[in-house]
């Protein structure tokens, strides 16, 4: 039963879909930035561990 949070990219696409990409199992936060380093380059944050605050910081950014 793999467990571990599912994270959810609340981004929007270049055309302006909403990602929606799911990130979840051990380590979702470092899945999910590194989804936002290549899906949304303009977002991500280098040098920010893997965690709830740093996804935050990335996808509140403005």
């Amino acid at each position: 039963t793999g467990g571990g949070a599912e994270v959810i990219c609340p981004l929007h696409d270049p055309d302006g879909r909403p990602c929606g990409k799911r990130c979840s199992g051990a380590k979702p936060y470092r899945s999910i930035q590194e989804h936002i380093r290549r899906a949304h380059p303009d977002r991500y944050i280098a040098g920010l561990p893997a965690n709830e605050e740093s996804f935050q910081a990335m996808v509140n950014t403005e």
